[in-house]
Order: C-alpha cells, then structure tokens, then sequence
C-alpha cells in the first residue's frame, strides 16, 4: 500500500520536523481561483524557498525576478513560434512529394491529409496527456514532449512514403500541442497579478497563431533552394540547437513539485526497487489516461458555454488551415505568383493577429473596468466582458472571408486580397483570447477541462474543413467558395453574441458551478489529475 504524502507532510518534512523513510506519491489539493493554483500550504517566506538545478529561489514562481518571469515568457513564446512552424511548412513540399509518391491531386487533395494528420494528432492525443502534466513536473514533462516533437522531425525527412509522413505528423502534432500547453501552464503558476497575466498570455497567444503563420513562408524560402526534405533536416537542426537554451531556461513552475523536490532530497535515497517504483508509477499514469477525456467529452456536450465555444474557435482554427492552401492556389492560378510569394502574401494572416494583440490591453481594460458595474458581485468584474472585442473581431473575421474571395481577381491588384487575410488574421486571435480567457474564467476550478474541449475542436476542425476547399473552389469558384465560408461565419457570430446576452444565466445553472459552490465533484467524474478541489495524483 503506497503511503501518500500530502502538502502539509511536505512542508513538515521540509523544516526537519519529521523524518518519513519513503516517498512514493505526492497527493495535493488544488485550489484554483481565476484560472490561478493556490496551494493551501501556510508557509513561511524562508519555508517556500527551493533549490533547483543548483539555484536557490522562492518556491513560489510569483515570488521570482521579473526578468526571470519574463525571459522564461518570451522563451514559452519562441517555443510556441517553433512548434507552430512545424504544422504551416508542411504544404511547402506539395509539388515534389505529388511525384515522388506518386499522389493525383486532380480531383481531391490527397496530400491535405498531412494536415488532416497533424489535426488528429493534435486533438486526440493531447487530450489523454495534458491534464495528467497537472500531477507532474512541468519541466519533465516539457522536455519529454519536447523530445518527441524532435525525434518526429526524422521519419518525415527520410520517409520513403506518404504513410510514414503521416503517422510521424500524428504523433509530433500530439507532442507539439502538449509542450505548447505545458508552457500555459507555467505562465499561469508565474503569473498571479492579473494584467501581468494578461500581457504574457496575450504575448503567447500571437506567438501560437504567427508561428502557423510563418510556417508556409519558411517553408517556402527551403523548398526553393533546396528539397523538400530539407524543411524538415533544417528544422530538426535548429529546433535541437535550442535545447540546451531552454535547459538553462526554464524551471519548475509547480510550488508544490519544488517543495517536493526539496523533501526528496533530504529524505535520502529511495531504497524500493526499480520494478516496485515503476509499477506504481505506470499504475497512476495509466489510470489517470483512461479518465482524462472524460470531463472534457462530458462538458462539451452538456455545457452550453464550452458547446458554443468549441464551434467558435473550431472554426476559426479550421479557416486558418485551410488557407495554407488556399493562399497558394488562388495567388498561383490568379496572379502568376510563385510558390514563395503566395506564401509570403499569407504572412498576412501573422499581420492581421499581431495588429489585434496590440488592441488586446484595450480589451483587458474593458474587462477590468467592467467591475464598476457589477452588481451582483461588487469589485469583481463581469465575465461576458472578455467577449467585447471578439464579437466585432468575428464580423471582421467573416468580412475578410468575403473580402479576399471577391477581391482574388486578375484585373484587382494583388494587395487587395492580402487585405482580407489581415482581416481573417486578426479576427482568429480575438476569437482565441476570448474563448481562452472566458472558459477560463467561467469554469475556474474546472477550466483545464473546459480548455482541452476547446482544443480538441481547433485542431478537429483544422484537419477536416480544409479537405472541402478544392472541391468548393473547383466547383464554385473562388468567390462563392469564400463567400459560403463568410456566411457560415456570419451565423457563428452569435455564439459569442448568446453567451455576452445569456452567460451568466448559463453559469447559473451550470452542472459543473452548482457542484463547484456544493464542494463536490460530479459524481460521474473519476478523473486522477484535473483542476482545483480535486485530487490531483502526482507520481514523484
């Protein structure tokens, strides 16, 4: 029988105030407030300092440096661009692999199903790891994925056929979407105050959507200069290149792992064997991987807030695929444009997202002041307020789908359509932050759940919309192709609109709330590592 060792024996074990011979599983109890972990352990500013990697510094990550704070922020951001680059450089080496594996794109594209690959991978599996970090070292973790996003670039730069190409893109999209979700995390643990919170997470949020957008054209500048196999040797290169960076970057971010840390090494060395050690161990993982996605599942389809806001962000996701193909035909066949100015022109996507981050404080600032009218809960403010930019963001959305389809014409100068794709760009980002913020924000001690349902859609969507373009095209023509896909976005413009109206009555009744006030968790939930208020099992 593994004996547990709670916080409060951790913090005991810490000060030489008692001497436990094993340790074998850390149990916490999480408490979250605004998307934050507060963990419920009274120490002392001198007890919550830590060691790690040889460094002293407060156990609490919020206690650090700022410029610690924000140079492992920026390295989370770099992160985020590296991975996302991976998933838009893909459709670069359409042309060569069309003949080397023998693919007829003429009448369906076939080789979309490298994206339709890398958004099933970044979907389903995610969904069984991700909460499960919650009850591990984010470091460890980290690098684990991290490893496996690198080791995934080799069989797609030797692959001698289109199968090989997509099970690594499954499996490297699964360890992509993990990391970058582990570096949420770590912002979140660092970053209490919550306009600091919002800048780093605003900062994050345009790195994930400008690294997609990069990818295409740095895909591009390889192919032209080189095979297509170089966009993958090159990114193996310089992705491995910045381990030993982020080695000397990032720390554990977990205030309870690094006390733990602390406890273990003075408690002396492990004396259980390896086999007894590793059985617990894959006991807890396996266990808590059978019961991650059973919230997520559970609160999309019971939830009305998380239902309306996996459409919302699926489909914006699923737009900003499909133009990685888009981009590339309607430039080609309309302008004469090469395979490396089409996707430079797509670099307006990236454009149009960082022109809304930089309306994102305007946003903050919306919700923050909308405090002063609360009512019901005075000094607090009003979560529907998070949605006030996204709503005109989502009409900009859909106006740029109608904007680029009726602008892509030869006699039009190309700028035109480029305009539209800025549109398009910037109306993903606000979707994103809003849908981020308010799930977050409306489930706080259920919001990991609530995110990975939302990140389960985007990359569902991603990798099956794309597949309808070439036949939209084909047979309605570029205008009316783009046009069915800007009223669909017209029509999604009132998710957020329901939501702004009815989100707080939605809350209200809320299956996952009423549990929340009752400090219960739902019956039907079994789950090993979620959010605040339950058992988050952690194998040390």
């Amino acid at each position: 029988m593994e004996k547990l060792i709670c916080p409060k024996e951790l913090e005991e074990k810490l000060n030489g105030r008692t001497e436990l011979k094993s340790r074998k599983v850390v149990c916490e109890e999480v408490s979250m407030e605004s998307g934050d972990y507060n963990t419920n352990m009274s120490t002392t500013a001198d007890n919550n300092r830590g060691r790690w990697n040889g460094q002293n510094y407060s156990a609490e990550p919020s206690e650090w440096p700022a410029t610690r704070r924000w140079l492992i922020t920026f390295t989370a951001c770099f992160t985020a661009i590296v991975t996302g680059v991976r998933a838009g450089a893909y459709g670069a080496g359409n042309q060569e692999m069309e003949v080397l594996f023998n693919i007829h794109q003429s009448r369906f594209s076939w080789l979309f199903f490298g994206t339709t690959a890398w958004g099933v991978g970044g979907s389903f599996i995610p969904i069984f790891f991700i909460l499960i970090t919650d009850g591990l070292y984010r470091t460890r973790a980290y690098f684990v994925f991290y490893t496996i996003f690198l080791v995934c670039l080799i069989p797609c730069s030797l692959a001698q056929n289109f199968a090989t190409l997509i099970i690594s893109r499954i499996i490297g999209a699964g360890a992509s979407v993990a990391t970058v979700a582990i570096l949420g995390g770590m912002l979140k643990d660092m970053w209490k105050d919550m306009r600091k919170r919002n800048i780093a997470m605003g900062l994050f949020g345009a790195a994930i959507v400008v690294g997609i957008a990069l990818g295409p054209f740095i895909g591009a500048a390889i192919e032209r200069n080189l095979t297509w196999r170089w966009i993958y040797h090159i990114q193996l290169i310089f992705d491995s290149s910045c381990v030993p960076f982020f080695i000397l970057i990032i720390r554990e971010t977990k205030t309870d792992f690094i006390l733990a840390h602390q406890a273990k090494r003075k408690s002396g060395p492990d004396t259980r064997s390896f086999s007894t050690r590793w059985t617990a161990r894959s006991r807890a993982l396996v266990r808590a991987m059978i019961d991650s996605p059973k919230k997520p599942t559970h609160m999309t389809f019971t939830e009305p807030i998380v239902f309306l806001c996996f459409i919302w962000v699926g489909y914006a996701w699923g737009i900003y695929f499909l133009l990685t193909q888009s981009v590339v035909r309607t430039f080609g066949k309309t302008y004469g444009f090469s395979l490396l100015a089409s996707n430079t022109a797509f670099l307006a996507v990236g454009a149009g997202a960082i022109l809304a981050s930089f309306l994102q404080p305007l946003q903050d600032r919306l919700f923050l002041a909308s405090a002063s009218r609360n009512t019901e809960n005075p000094g607090q403010p009003i979560l529907e307020a998070r949605l006030y930019t996204s709503i005109p963001g989502q009409l900009i959305f859909a106006g740029g789908l109608f904007w680029y389809g009726w602008a892509s014409q030869s006699h039009i100068h190309w700028l035109v359509p480029v305009g539209g794709l800025g549109c398009i760009g910037f109306g993903i980002y606000t979707t994103y932050m809003a849908v981020y913020h308010y799930c977050t924000e409306s489930f706080p001690k259920h919001s990991a759940a609530a995110n990975g349902a939302t990140s389960f859609s985007r990359f569902i969507f991603c990798g099956f919309l794309g597949l309808a373009w070439n036949p939209m095209q084909r047979n309605m023509g570029i205008q009316w192709a783009a046009s069915c896909l800007g009223f669909i976005g017209l029509v999604i413009t009132l998710a957020p609109v329901i939501m702004l109206v009815k989100g707080d009555g939605m809350r209200r009744r809320s299956y996952y709330t009423l549990k929340t006030v009752k400090g219960e968790t739902p019956s039907h939930v079994t789950t090993a590592s979620y959010d605040s208020k339950e058992t988050v099992v952690g194998v040390v």
